[in-house]
């Protein structure tokens, strides 16, 4: 886990919880943050900024064959946790899960299991040779309006839906500027950051208004 400082534009703490893998999303819930691996496992890394203590979680994507999981946030109450699936197996063209956790004592329970239709209208603008019309690689939820924000990394999309997962617009987003975004943040005052990979160059955050 890096902790990186806007004003000094550097990472100022390295927090080590497990071994390498496929790490995809990061949640912060007071002192405690979780990790999503992209098989759909939650590492629950308790007091992770002085003395961590891990907990590994199989969430229910878990069991769908091929599962790809990429996106991960608190919920709008901060009591739980909203995970969603990129891919989920044969069903990927039709819908994407995104499921909600209830963060209880020590244990993690499914609260909620959300599809998000791709055969929406708001979809319907998109260009028709899109592989995949929807493949979300990061959400998070809107301090202030409780949306939903989910990213599309492959064609750099940012979608806004409400808390039943209708969608509200889509945004293209412009890939020069974020060639694969990957990681979505709000500061408490509704700020949004997105972070990307560089496509050969440095990864970037930026701060986008829309």
């Amino acid at each position: 886990i890096y902790i990186y400082d806007l004003t000094q534009s550097a990472i100022t703490e390295e927090i080590s919880f497990g071994e390498d893998g496929d790490y995809e999303g990061i949640a912060i819930a007071q002192k405690d943050a979780f990790v999503l691996r992209s098989d759909g496992v939650l590492f629950w890394v308790k007091n992770f900024r002085e003395d961590p203590q891990v907990s590994t979680f199989e969430t229910s994507l878990f069991d769908i064959p091929k599962v790809d999981v990429e996106g991960l946030s608190l919920n709008a109450e901060g009591n739980g946790l909203l995970v969603a699936a990129k891919h989920n197996s044969d069903h990927s063209e039709e819908y994407k899960i995104i499921i909600e956790l209830l963060i209880g004592g020590d244990d993690l329970r499914e609260h909620h299991r959300l599809h998000l239709d791709m055969h929406d209208p708001a979809f319907a603008s998109l260009d028709e040779d899109l592989e995949d019309k929807f493949s979300p690689s990061a959400i998070a939820v809107h301090p202030v309006s409780h949306q939903w924000y989910l990213l599309d990394a492959r064609n750099s999309l940012l979608l806004i839906t409400n808390a039943g997962l209708e969608p509200d617009r889509i945004i293209e987003l412009d890939k020069g500027l974020l060639p694969q975004p990957e990681g979505l943040a709000f500061s408490e005052n509704g700020e949004l950051y997105v972070s990307t990979e560089g496509d050969g160059k440095p990864g970037k955050i930026v701060k986008l208004q829309l």
